[in-house]
């Protein structure tokens, strides 16, 4: 579930560690790796995946909101 705006990309399954491989998401994807046990403000665990459209705003300089409230520009 992408981080920004909460589309969902394909179904994948993780690996036995419970973490999904970044070759397995759907192309455009991409995840910033977080420890498993780390608990997100939103009280999402684990890694953050941003979907193509809200990477593509990141890249075209605009600020996004993400679920938890933090807002993020990508510098």
């Amino acid at each position: 579930m992408c981080e920004f705006c909460g589309r969902r990309g394909r179904a994948v399954v993780s690996d036995e560690s419970g973490r999904v491989g970044i070759l397995d998401l759907s192309r455009g994807w991409s995840v910033a790796p977080y420890p498993l046990a780390h608990v997100h403000a939103d009280g999402s665990t684990g890694d953050l995946f941003t979907c193509p459209a809200c990477d593509a705003r990141l890249m075209r300089g605009e600020a996004l909101r993400a679920r938890q409230g933090v807002v993020r520009r990508l510098t």
